[in-house]
C-alpha cells in the first residue's frame, strides 16, 4: 500500500463568499492534501472558486471542476483539489472564497506517501434515482493509486460511509457526512472502481473521483574503480 491517511476534516457555510476549514496540524512536508467543495441549486450557483492556505500555498482544481450535474432537475456541483506535494510552510488553516453568495460544504484529507506522488485522471457522473450512488467509476492507469471521491445530493441525507468508517473498499473523510454530502478515499486502488455512498432516500447526485499514483524514488550510484598496474 503507497499511502496512507494522516488527518482530515470538513466545514459548510450557510452563506457568504468566503470560509475556512481547519485541519488538526500542518501538513506534514511533502504530503498530499486532497480538497472537495460541494454545491447545489437550492441556493444561488457560487464561481471563481480559489484556495490557498494561510501561508499563500495554492491549491490545484482539477481540469474537470466544477463537474455539474443535473439529477432529476437539480444542479448538483462537485469541485475537487489539491496541493500535490505540501511545501515546509504548509498551513493547516485553509482559505476558501468565490463569487456569489453560496451554501457550500468542504473536506480535506491528508496522505502521506513513499516515492513520487503525481496527478492521474479525474472522471465526473451522475445518478437520478436510487439510495446506491455508485457513478462514476474511475479506472487509474497505474496500480495502488490512491482516490479521492466526493459526493453530493441535494434532497437526500447520506447515511455511509461515514467518517473514518467504511464502505466496501471506501473509507469516508474524517470530515463528517453533512446533509447529502460526503467524501471517501480508497489508499490501494488496482483497478475499475465505483463512488460508493448510501442515501437514505431515492434522489438524484452527483460525483467525482480523482487519482494519484506515485512512483519509487530510483537512486543511481555510479562505481569508480582505480585500476594499478605495476
Amino acid at each position: 500500500m503507497s499511502f496512507v491517511h494522516i488527518q482530515g476534516g470538513s466545514t459548510s457555510v450557510g452563506s457568504g463568499t468566503s470560509t475556512t476549514l481547519t485541519l488538526t496540524s500542518n501538513p506534514v512536508t511533502g504530503n498530499l492534501v486532497c480538497v472537495a467543495v460541494l454545491a447545489n441549486s437550492e441556493n444561488p450557483i457560487p464561481s471563481s472558486m480559489a484556495l490557498s492556505d494561510a501561508n499563500g500555498n495554492v491549491y490545484t482544481f482539477t481540469p474537470l471542476s466544477p463537474s455539474e450535474a443535473n439529477p432529476g432537475g437539480n444542479n448538483n456541483l462537485v469541485w475537487l483539489a489539491y496541493l500535490l506535494s505540501a511545501p515546509a510552510n504548509a498551513s493547516k488553516t485553509l482559505n476558501f472564497t468565490w463569487v456569489t453568495s453560496s451554501s457550500l460544504k468542504m473536506y480535506a484529507d491528508e496522505f502521506s506517501y513513499s516515492g513520487t506522488v503525481s496527478f492521474d485522471k479525474e472522471i465526473a457522473g451522475s445518478g437520478t434515482t436510487g439510495t446506491t450512488v455508485n457513478s462514476p467509476t474511475i479506472t487509474p492507469t497505474n496500480t495502488n493509486s490512491l482516490v479521492f471521491a466526493a459526493s453530493n445530493s441535494q434532497a437526500a441525507a447520506y447515511t455511509a460511509p461515514t467518517a473514518g468508517g467504511t464502505l466496501g473498499a471506501w473509507t469516508g473523510s474524517d470530515g463528517a457526512i453533512i446533509g447529502g454530502n460526503m467524501a471517501e478515499y480508497d489508499l490501494d486502488v488496482t483497478g475499475a472502481q465505483a463512488v460508493q455512498f448510501t442515501s437514505a432516500s431515492s434522489q438524484g447526485w452527483g460525483s467525482m473521483a480523482m487519482a494519484f499514483s506515485v512512483s519509487a524514488d530510483v537512486i543511481t550510484v555510479q562505481n569508480q574503480y582505480q585500476v594499478v598496474v605495476g
